[in-house]
């Protein structure tokens, strides 16, 4: 109630004095679950990734003609959400179980993406781990499972641990770390199944 008084003045009726209690436990509270839904229009010069022109330069062979490469336009549409859910597995401590699901699909309008099934595509992730918080340190380690589709027909399949740490040099500088680690399942490509991994490092101000 102090912190709020000092906040807010002291002049609070005590509706406005309960109601900003309720808002200060909510942020306080051991199950943290939060959501986000995102809709939208776009326009992609390149939505199928071709090439400039159907006819290329392959190695030792001249001017080779590929039919329905080349790069297409396309207006489209996505829609996408996000669940992200933190339970502190103590009332005073720093361990959380934490969990979190996507879903993103995306639509062109332009017919001619049906020639190499990339008119329609989706994408979704589950995943779970552990997160550790304190006043200075975020270590957030979780198992997670992608898949990445053309049209329902051509899927590729990630799963594998991912790492995540932020640590607060100053209250205003913050160096952060990601690595993860993937099995991937190429259902047009098994050539490319195996393990892909990275690593990046990164300064926040």
């Amino acid at each position: 109630q102090a912190q709020i008084h000092l906040a807010r003045g002291p002049g609070l009726t005590e509706e406005e004095l309960d109601s900003a209690m309720d808002e200060l436990g909510n942020r306080y509270a051991r199950l943290q679950v939060h959501g986000r839904v995102r809709v939208g229009l776009l326009y992609d010069s390149n939505a199928n990734q071709g090439p400039a022109y159907d006819v290329m330069d392959l190695g030792n062979f001249q001017r080779v003609r590929v039919q329905d490469v080349k790069e297409k336009s396309s207006f489209g549409a996505y829609l996408g959400g996000q669940l992200d859910i933190g339970y502190r597995l103590q009332k005073v401590g720093s361990w959380w179980a934490v969990a979190d699901v996507q879903a993103y699909g995306r639509g062109n309008f332009n017919d001619e993406l049906e020639a190499n099934t990339s008119r329609y595509w989706q994408w979704g992730r589950a995943a779970g781990g552990l997160r550790y918080l304190d006043s200075y340190n975020l270590l957030d380690l979780r198992l997670k499972a992608e898949i990445f589709d053309y049209e329902f027909d051509q899927h590729i399949l990630a799963a594998g641990p991912e790492l995540l740490y932020v640590g607060a040099v100053r209250p205003y500088f913050q160096l952060i770390t990601q690595a993860n680690i993937d099995r991937r399942d190429y259902m047009s490509d098994r050539g490319r199944n195996g393990p892909y991994w990275s690593l990046g490092e990164y300064a926040r101000l």
